[in-house]
């Protein structure tokens, strides 16, 4: 499985959650208990980190705690996770889940398995339904020479033999051409492509049921959609009571809906004019009433882009007026011609169809229809739509000449039904984004260029900020690894008590080991670095570094109290007795450069606001942007440029991690702030450790970039 959390007890005994299956188990790894020869117990446990796979032979056994758990006589890594993971449970950013759906299903399993689940169950469902009522499922093609069936604008593509293709916007045209040819009940489950916008509601690829019934017609569908709806809703949620957070399921609104059939029937015509108090002329197809519905639309505030047709103005006052209303299931009814070119003329009202739609909660669910099986009247009505397309309504289709003809071999009295699977899966899993309930949905494209440079680190777009560290740095500090994360969207609590008590304890910590030493150097985290700094001929006694001012800061309790943020990266530093830093990078980062590098003799920088150089000791470790030092590691200065302050939203936090120091320690630093991120400030953290091999950090609001993976120098 793959580990979820590591823990450590000493050198000898390590504890691992290991997940797998959507289930959870723990290996309670004893070094007394350990028979591998091959790979140690230190070196194997040393290796492993969250995220990744690892394979135990072992036996049963109860922790202490009376947990059960398996006593590894041996582990093997089968798969290394290059990527520090987000807490499990914990990731939410949008962006981020949606755009590596992968890394959202390891770390939410359980909700995103929960929403596919559930979309199982009603496709399972509609088939099961479909099936004992005698209708046989097929299949027609996606690629299509003529886009119809829908309103709707179309993807299109071309085939190197048959020349311009277009992706489906509805199975239907084919369907038909199946009842025609004596298939009395057909239905198809599948995906439609829509090259339109993409929203909450609404991804270019949706998938969808559609059926056929000859010998049926409007009124027959609707009292089917009531057994089949409810009786799937009763199905997998237990009741025809839902309960739905239209907004956001964490927000207050909550809504009650229920399916209890019969569900309302709604008079598209006759309630638009009772709402607005109007009388829509009879005649839809004139001129006069096209002036009419584009006057009352501007009138009331209603919004239609060009071009302004009939159908697309009652379109939009039928969404604005009549929509909202419909909470429960409500069927709204004969629509105009003009809104329905493929629908049967209503046998009583003229100008209106034998149509509905249904729609929960404002969202429509389903559209359905007796189906026109004139091929006279259709051909007329294909000529209209051709005369929009003319006249630049890109969702309107030309004429399907093979549909036309395959009509006049004789349609029979045919119903046809088509129902969303997308949205209705939202509703049942109570989620008010489309993404949520499709396992990779569409995202907008995002492009980070990279090509090869003399530095062997990756030459990036000007534009794309980064902080990079130079090679001469780990050359002047063997082994030193730079522990990088990025914080963006930190909202700083007035109060926050659960982080000033992490601050304490671990202020505390520290002040109990540098009460029992006689002079800082003596700890050998410190000694590391003022040997290091001695050998690049800096007094570490008289510059010394900022690890070793907050060492003899911690001799004074209580800690001291800056801002939360502030006070956040310097409790990770008491904690682990490493040096750790912050910038603020709120506002526009455009073309920044930050560089962490050893300077020389000549390096000389003005800092913010300041008239005069800032004179440099040769071989200090210093942070940089442009010609302005940010934060010189010696001597614990920083410029105000960059200083973390109490309004600052987005902040890189950076630790130098030496290389006489454990292997470990530079990942516990990055847990240890990833963790802290997510629990005292409720954001996800970006992190890497970048090294001799990676030396590279993009910082960007959505993206991460590095040049190699943060761990292959380990795992090679």
């Amino acid at each position: 499985g793959r580990i979820s959390r590591k823990r450590t007890s000493g050198n000898k005994l390590f504890f691992y959650d290991i997940q797998s299956r959507q289930s959870q188990i723990q290996v309670l790894a004893n070094a007394s208990l350990y028979k591998d020869k091959q790979i140690p117990f230190k070196t194997i446990n040393n290796a492993l980190r969250r995220g990744d796979v690892i394979g135990v032979y072992g036996y049963p056994e109860r922790s202490i705690t009376g947990e059960l758990s398996i006593s590894p006589t041996k582990i093997l890594l089968l798969a290394p996770c290059l990527h520090m993971l987000p807490e499990f449970g914990k990731l939410k950013d949008p962006e981020i889940r949606f755009r590596q759906r992968y890394l959202d299903m390891i770390i939410n399993g359980d909700s995103v398995l929960r929403n596919i689940k559930i979309r199982t169950k009603v496709l399972s469902g509609i088939r099961k339904y479909l099936d004992s009522r005698g209708f046989l499922e097929v299949e027609t093609p996606i690629l299509q020479s003529q886009a119809g069936g829908a309103i709707a604008k179309p993807f299109e593509t071309k085939h190197v033999h048959v020349g311009n293709q277009f992706l489906r916007i509805a199975p239907e045209l084919f369907l038909k051409e199946l009842i025609v040819a004596g298939f009395d009940r057909v239905y198809e489950i599948g995906k439609q492509f829509r090259n339109e916008g993409i929203d909450l509601t609404h991804n270019p690829e949706f998938t969808t049921v559609e059926f056929y019934m000859a010998y049926a017609d409007y009124s027959d569908l609707m009292s089917l959609t009531e057994e089949l709806v409810a009786e799937m809703v009763k199905d997998i949620s237990g009741d025809y009571i839902l309960k739905y957070h239209p907004k956001d399921a964490k927000a207050n609104e909550l809504v009650t809906i229920d399916f209890t059939p019969p569900f309302r029937r709604i008079a598209m015509i006759p309630a638009l004019e009772e709402i607005l108090k109007i009388q829509i002329p009879k005649d839809l197809d004139s001129e006069e009433t096209n002036k009419f519905l584009l006057n009352l639309c501007v009138s009331k505030n209603v919004e239609c882009a060009p071009p302004t047709t009939t159908a697309r103005l009652l379109d939009k006052l039928v969404g604005e007026y009549i929509e909202p209303t419909c909470i429960n299931p409500a069927f709204i009814c004969e629509h105009p011609q003009i809104m329905s070119p493929l629908a049967k003329y209503h046998r009583k009202i003229p100008g209106l169809t034998e149509r509905f739609e249904l729609f929960v909660v404002g969202r429509e669910l389903c559209n359905a229809y007796t189906e026109l099986n004139d091929p006279m009247i259709q051909r007329s009505l294909f000529d209209q739509q051709a005369k929009e397309k003319a006249h630049g309504n890109d969702e309107a289709h030309g004429v399907d000449e093979d549909f036309v003809q395959s009509m006049e071999f004789g349609l029979p009295p045919t119903g046809g039904w088509g129902f969303g699977i997308d949205r209705f899966v939202m509703l049942l899993s109570n989620t008010v984004n489309i993404k949520e309930v499709i396992l990779f949905p569409t995202m907008k494209p995002k492009v980070l260029t990279a090509t090869s440079s003399d530095s062997g680190v990756g030459a990036f777009d000007d534009d794309a900020p980064h902080l990079i560290v130079h090679p001469g740095t780990f050359d002047k500090f063997p082994g030193l690894r730079v522990v990088v994360v990025l914080a963006e969207g930190l909202n700083l609590q007035s109060e926050n008590s659960s982080l000033r008590d992490y601050v304490n304890e671990c202020w505390k910590s520290m002040a109990e080991v540098s009460s029992k030493l006689k002079d800082p150097g003596d700890h050998p985290n410190i000694k590391l670095w003022r040997d290091a700094l001695t050998k690049l001929k800096i007094s570490g006694k008289k510059f010394p570094t900022s690890l070793e001012m907050i060492f003899k800061r911690s001799m004074k309790l209580p800690a001291p109290v800056i801002n939360d943020l502030v006070d956040f990266y310097n409790a990770i530093s008491a904690k682990f007795l490493v040096p750790v830093a912050g910038f603020d990078l709120s506002g526009d980062l455009s073309g920044k450069r930050l560089d962490l590098r050893v300077t020389t003799d000549s390096d000389s920088f003005f800092g913010f606001d300041q008239k005069k150089p800032i004179k440099v000791k040769a071989g200090e470790v210093a942070y940089s942007m442009g010609n302005t030092i940010l934060r010189r590691h010696v001597a614990h200065k920083q410029s105000d440029l960059g200083l973390v302050k109490k309004g600052s939203d987005r902040v890189l936090f950076v630790s130098e991690v030496l290389g006489g120091l454990s292997d470990d320690l530079a990942g516990f630093v990055l847990d240890a702030i990833l963790d802290g991120l997510n629990k005292f400030f409720g954001v996800t953290g970006k992190g890497v450790i970048l090294n001799t091999e990676n030396r590279r950090f993009v910082l960007s609001l959505s993206l991460i970039h590095i040049s190699e993976p943060t761990r292959q120098a380990e795992i090679s």
